[in-house]
């Protein structure tokens, strides 16, 4: 975490970590939804970057509390130029219908990666997706858990 000297004006309240007269910035912050069932091409989810700044995406946590049903589906994520637009640089093609919780650190597949940057709210990349691809998943439910980092 870095060291804050002078002015503390450019930060939001819950950006600075105060400790024995000491100031960090802490820039962390996540964000959460359902994962939505859906055929074989729809989207779990779709989630656009809310900062005016751009982010860096560090974690993708996907948490499968009801099997999709179908076995030989996959669920891809990754930051996209659009919602409803496929990406697969975060977790590609985890098992939607297992009951398990996975990551894009420990489970990234062949095309995923450890990070990655979305531009700001509005910009060209400002989205990540999760696509349902190759069976139908109707049963699927869960949350989703999205780390970054906000750049300033």
């Amino acid at each position: 975490m870095p060291f804050v000297f002078g002015d503390f004006s450019d930060y939001q309240t819950g950006d600075i970590i105060e400790f024995r007269n000491y100031k960090w910035i802490a820039r962390g912050r996540f964000d959460e939804g359902a994962l939505a069932p859906g055929n074989a091409n729809a989207f779990s989810f779709n989630w656009q970057n809310p900062h005016s700044n751009p982010i860096i995406v560090t974690r993708v946590l996907l948490d499968i509390t009801t099997p999709g049903g179908v076995a030989a589906g996959e669920l891809d994520v990754g930051s996209a130029a659009g919602t409803g637009v496929h990406s697969d640089n975060l977790i590609d093609g985890c098992d939607p219908d297992v009951q398990t919780v996975y990551d894009n650190l420990g489970d990234p597949g062949a095309n995923g990666k450890f990070k990655q940057r979305l531009d700001a709210n509005g910009g060209a990349v400002d989205w990540i997706t999760c696509q349902i691809l190759l069976q139908n998943q109707a049963a699927l439910a869960g949350r989703y858990y999205i780390e970054y980092i906000e750049v300033i």
